[in-house]
């Protein structure tokens, strides 16, 4: 797996950073290499239109999937309040990333991306005898007179009252927010479907929990269940594993799947406008997964 990242903040630097996970080590140089590749591309070709439109339906999905619960929000108030002094930032981000052509962003990556001068970070495994020493905390460091040191106002009574100042004022009557009684079915086929609407934020969360888990793990094969839920988003009988994840990617939608201790479960979420469309892809990885030879041997040296 892999994903690129960033991090702003009003009180100093930010930063970009690319974070991936390898089956191998052996593997290590060859990513890395691909990943400088990538970032050199950025530098000196535009963007596809294609890959810009997937970048801005992805930003605005994350958005909205961040304000579907009162943790969520809470959460985020927190964050952006701190690091940019600005509550309404993701909003105000989400919206100006639709307004972005592949020219800026290659003059941002020309601006702020130099591979060459990047921090590199690994954590490699152990061998198998090898004695495993866990990090202890380094002693302080010493005053370097000659190192530059930036002083960070965190002031919490200035950061309230950007709070207040900050605040989106509606303009007009606002919509008030509904949020119905949980509605419950049973379909034919014995499949009990719970249902409420919430007009929080345009998008649609769907979960299918099954028994199982752990506790149908036979004694000695704990671990099976856990796997073939692992499975199943890996591959089904009409699309292979890549093609799941672009079909995701490019919606701005998540899809995942997972056991627990007594349950299975496939989870996704998507825009309001997808959701039949994800829905179609959860059914199809909960009803068809191929379980591939192949993607099991990849699979095999994370479980």
């Amino acid at each position: 797996s892999i994903d690129a990242f960033n991090f702003s903040a009003h009180w100093g630097e930010g930063f970009f950073g690319v974070a991936y996970e390898l089956v191998s080590p052996d593997n290590a140089e060859a990513v890395r290499t691909a990943v400088k590749s990538h970032l050199d591309r950025l530098r000196v070709e535009p963007v596809t239109e294609e890959e810009l439109a997937r970048v801005k339906r992805q930003t605005l999905a994350r958005v909205l999937r961040s304000g579907q619960s009162a943790d969520g929000v809470a959460s985020q108030l927190a964050s952006y309040l701190v690091s940019t002094a600005d509550p309404d930032y993701p909003a105000r981000y989400a919206a100006a990333v639709q307004d972005i052509t592949p020219e800026q962003i290659m003059a941002a990556a020309n601006a702020v991306i130099d591979p060459d001068a990047a921090s590199v970070a690994q954590l490699i495994p152990a061998g198998d005898d090898s004695d495993i020493v866990f990090p202890t905390r380094p002693p302080a460091p010493q005053d370097h007179p000659d190192e530059m040191r930036e002083s960070i106002d965190l002031d919490n009574h200035r950061l309230i009252g950007l709070l207040k100042a900050n605040l989106a004022q509606p303009g007009g009557e606002a919509e008030p927010i509904a949020v119905s009684d949980t509605q419950q079915r049973t379909l034919s086929n014995g499949l009990t479907v719970l249902v409420q609407r919430s007009t929080v934020v345009p998008a649609v969360s769907m979960q299918l929990y099954t028994k199982g888990g752990l506790l149908a793990d036979e004694p000695g094969r704990e671990g099976v269940s856990n796997a073939t839920y692992a499975m199943m988003r890996r591959g089904t009988t009409t699309k292979s594993a890549q093609d799941i994840a672009v079909a995701v990617e490019d919606l701005g939608a998540t899809l995942a799947t997972g056991s627990g201790n007594n349950t299975g479960f496939v989870t996704a979420t998507a825009l309001t406008e997808d959701w039949p469309a994800v829905m179609e892809l959860m059914a199809d990885v909960t009803l068809n997964p191929s379980f591939d030879a192949e993607e099991w041997a990849k699979l095999q040296p994370r479980r």
